[in-house]
C-alpha cells in the first residue's frame, strides 16, 4: 500500500510540472506573439509611411487600386453565410430544425447569392490589417479606408444592428485593443456611410420559412419579424444624410425559402406581399425623397440560381408617394406595416383579411399576384390607397424629425 502512495504522489507532482510546462509554454507563445506583433507594425508602419512620403500621388491610387478594389461586393455582418438561426434556437438544448440544403444545381454564370459557410479569405474585410491603424498609421488608414469604402460594393443583412453597426459607426470599432493604449485607439475619423456609393441591403426573411414551425408556435411571430425589417430601414433612412443617400447606388435584396410546392399558394403570397409592405416606406422615402438610385431584387435558391429585379413593383410616382405622405399626415395616423398586414383572422383592427388579398395587391400595388416582377395596373385612390384602413400607433414615419448618426 505504502508502495501505491508513493507512485501516486510520483504521478500526481509529474503532472503538476506537466501543467506548469504547459502553462510557461503559453505564457511564453503569448510573449512571443506580442512582441511579434509590435515588431511587424513597427517595420510595417515605417515602410508604409516611406512609401507615402515617396511616391506621387498617381502612383499611390495605382497602389490602393491593387490592394482595396474587390470585384465582388464584400459581406458584412452575422448570417451573411447562410440561413439566420433564431437565437431561441441557437442553444444546444433547442430542437431546432436542420437547415433545408438547396436542391438546385447552380449552373456556370450564377453567383450562390447566401450560402457558403464560410468567410472568403480572398475578400479584403474591413477589419483587416490593411486597413489598421496599427499597422498603417493613423493618416494613412483614414486615407486608405476612405478609398477602400469609396471602391467597393459593400452587402448587408437586416439582422442584429448590423446595418447601423456598420455605416455609422468609427471603423476602429473593428482594431479595438484593450490592452493598448489611446493612441491605438484613436478613432479613425471617419464613418463608412459618408463614402460609401454602392449598397446592397438584404432584406433576411429565408429564416421565417425555413423555421416556419417555430414561428407558427410564438405569438406574433411573423409580426415581430415585420416590424424587425421595418424598425432596421426605417432607422437607416432617419439616420442617413439626404445628400449621401442621393449619391447612393442601392439594391434591396430581398431572401426569401419558399418551397416549390407551395410557391403558387395563397400563404406564401400573403406572406410575401406583407414582406413587402414591410419596407415599402422605406424604398420609397430614399427613392423619391432623397433621389436614390434604389433597385429591389428578389432571390429565392429554392425556386431559381438567379435573382429576379423586382424594383418595377414599386410603382409609384413622386407625386402618388406625397400624396400618400400627406394623406397620412392629414388622418393623424402613424405609419406602420402591420396596418397593411393580410392575416387570416379576417378581423380589420389587425390589418386585413386574406378574402381581401385580390382587392388589396391591386388597389395599393397594382399587380395581380404578390410574386409578380411588374405592375399591370395603375395605382388609384381607393379604399386601400393612400391611406387604407390605418389606425393610430406609437412612433411617427411619415414627416418625423431624422435622428442623428450614431457616434462609435
Amino acid at each position: 500500500m505504502a508502495h501505491l502512495r508513493r507512485l501516486r504522489e510520483q504521478s500526481a507532482r509529474k503532472h503538476q510540472q506537466i501543467q506548469d510546462l504547459q502553462e510557461e509554454e503559453r505564457r511564453l507563445n503569448l510573449q512571443f506573439e506580442e512582441q511579434f506583433l509590435q515588431h511587424t507594425q513597427a517595420d510595417c508602419k515605417q515602410l508604409v509611411n516611406m512609401m507615402h512620403e515617396k511616391l506621387p500621388q498617381e502612383l499611390k491610387e495605382l497602389v490602393y487600386q491593387y490592394l482595396y478594389i474587390e470585384e465582388a461586393p464584400v459581406p458584412i455582418g452575422l448570417g451573411h453565410f447562410t440561413t439566420y438561426v433564431p437565437e431561441a434556437l441557437r442553444s444546444q438544448h433547442s430542437n431546432a430544425p436542420t437547415q433545408r440544403e438547396p436542391f438546385i444545381v447552380v449552373p456556370e454564370g450564377a453567383n450562390r447569392q447566401d450560402h457558403s459557410v464560410e468567410r472568403d479569405r480572398n475578400i479584403l474585410y474591413p477589419d483587416s490589417w490593411l486597413l489598421d491603424p496599427t499597422y498603417l498609421g493613423h493618416t494613412i488608414a483614414q486615407d486608405a479606408s476612405k478609398f477602400y469604402y469609396k471602391s467597393n460594393t459593400f452587402s448587408i443583412c437586416t439582422l442584429e444592428n448590423a446595418l447601423s453597426d456598420f455605416l455609422f459607426r468609427d471603423p476602429i470599432h473593428n482594431f479595438i485593443r484593450p490592452q493598448q493604449g489611446a493612441e491605438t485607439n484613436r478613432p479613425v475619423g471617419l464613418l463608412p456611410i459618408d463614402y460609401i456609393r454602392n449598397l446592397q441591403i438584404r432584406i433576411k426573411y429565408e429564416h421565417y420559412w425555413t423555421y416556419l414551425t417555430f414561428y407558427d408556435t410564438l405569438h406574433d411571430g411573423e409580426k415581430n419579424l415585420l416590424l424587425g425589417i421595418f424598425g432596421t430601414l426605417r432607422q437607416f433612412t432617419n439616420s442617413v444624410d439626404p445628400a449621401i443617400a442621393s449619391q447612393l447606388q442601392l439594391e434591396f435584396c430581398i431572401m426569401t425559402a419558399y418551397t416549390v410546392a407551395e410557391f403558387d399558394s395563397l400563404r406564401t403570397s400573403i406572406t410575401h406581399i406583407n414582406l413587402l409592405e414591410a419596407i415599402r416606406v422605406p424604398v420609397y422615402t430614399l427613392k423619391h425623397d432623397f433621389d436614390a438610385n434604389i433597385t429591389v431584387t428578389h432571390y429565392d435558391e429554392n425556386i431559381s440560381p438567379f435573382p429576379k429585379n423586382v424594383t418595377g413593383i414599386f410603382q409609384l410616382s413622386k407625386e402618388q408617394w406625397l400624396q400618400e405622405k400627406e394623406a397620412h399626415q392629414d388622418a393623424a395616423r402613424e405609419y406602420s406595416p402591420l396596418h397593411f398586414r393580410i392575416n387570416w383572422s379576417g378581423r380589420r383592427e389587425e390589418g386585413f383579411g386574406s378574402f381581401e388579398y385580390g382587392r388589396l395587391i391591386q388597389g395599393r400595388w397594382g399587380f395581380a399576384s404578390a410574386l409578380d416582377v411588374s405592375c399591370t395596373k395603375p395605382i388609384e385612390e381607393g379604399e386601400y390607397w393612400p391611406l387604407g384602413e390605418t389606425r393610430p400607433m406609437e412612433g411617427a414615419i411619415f414627416g418625423r424629425a431624422r435622428s442623428s448618426p450614431t457616434s462609435p
